[in-house]
């Protein structure tokens, strides 16, 4: 009986480690959408789409406009948000997410974090949250806590949240 228990105790453990990993606390954030966030509700007219996505949809934060050059080809704004959706939490999934965030804005900030937050200080930050650091130089900085992993250098900041492929599909 004990070790029955024991083992209820056990699973029980790994289920809230689990669940704890797939939420991240509220980053106080001016983005208009976050990392994980379900997109299956949300209207995309008012967002310009990116062109090129396979498997999924890229669209440019609301007040981000690209520009096209000679060819009709976008070109990013110097500054903008970049979300992209996919399926969730497998790419054969039909639930829609948000699953990566492209930051080049430094007016955009969570956790207090912004592009104009140095390294040692976003590594600090991001301590504090729970993240471990997966790989730091003196430009750059990447860390993870269960599926999410944020990076940060001098010209971008990128928010990821991974994505399965149990099924092995091929794009």
């Amino acid at each position: 009986m004990k070790k029955i228990i024991c083992m209820l105790c056990l699973l029980m453990m790994f289920f809230i480690v689990g669940c704890e990993n797939n939420k991240l606390p509220d980053p106080n954030t001016n983005l208009e959408f976050w990392i994980g966030e379900n997109m299956d509700n949300i209207d995309l007219s008012k967002y310009q789409v990116k062109y090129g996505m396979f498997g999924g949809i890229q669209f440019y934060g609301t007040k981000y406009i690209p520009t096209l050059d000679d060819n009709k080809m976008q070109i990013d704004p110097n500054e903008c948000v970049l979300y992209t959706i996919t399926s969730y939490p497998d790419y054969s999934d039909d639930e829609q997410h948000i699953t990566s965030i492209y930051i080049t804005d430094p007016n955009i900030h969570f956790y207090n974090v912004t592009l104009n937050t140095s390294i040692p200080d976003f590594k600090n930050i991001m301590e504090k949250l729970g993240f471990e650091v997966e790989s730091i130089t003196e430009n750059y900085c990447r860390v993870k806590q269960g599926k999410y992993s944020i990076s940060i250098s001098k010209d971008y900041i990128i928010i990821n949240f991974e994505v399965e492929n149990k099924y092995g599909i091929i794009f």
